[in-house]
């Protein structure tokens, strides 16, 4: 089997980053992660600088890395599906929303669509539903 290989430039960079971390600390993990998410390392890349940096946990490192990937794309689904919901059933209530109404609730937190969803189901208007406590 092809081994697929990273950026050379940035598999270099990586390496030496990973050499200098703390074997196993959260810390270690957290760089790993950041590099991921908002460097936007691929994992092909980070793979090759972890088989290089440590050749004896590289695998261990990587499955740790994939079930945070994993965790986040469900907690992001979970939101997603929380949305869509919300917005399903306000319209089927209130008809169309506000531009502005949509806006606020693709941005609110899990915990806020949770609150509207609740406030949903007693509300008389629109606006009920969105003071409760929020800011609207």
């Amino acid at each position: 089997a092809m081994l697929l290989r990273g950026n050379p430039m940035e598999v270099e960079m990586l390496r030496e980053i990973v050499i200098k971390l703390k074997e196993g600390s959260d810390f270690e993990n957290k760089v790993m992660w950041y590099m991921i998410r908002v460097v936007q390392i691929s994992m092909v890349t980070m793979e090759e600088a972890l088989r290089q940096a440590r050749p004896k946990n590289w695998e261990i490192m990587m499955g740790t890395l994939a079930e945070q990937w994993i965790e986040e794309g469900i907690e992001q689904g979970i939101a997603q599906e929380k949305t869509d919901t919300f917005l399903r059933l306000a319209r089927l209530k209130f008809g169309e929303l506000p531009e502005q109404r949509i806006d606020a609730v693709r941005a609110a937190t899990v915990a806020q669509l949770d609150q509207w969803q609740d406030a949903l189901l007693v509300a008389d208007t629109l606006d009920d539903i969105f003071n409760t406590g929020l800011p609207s």
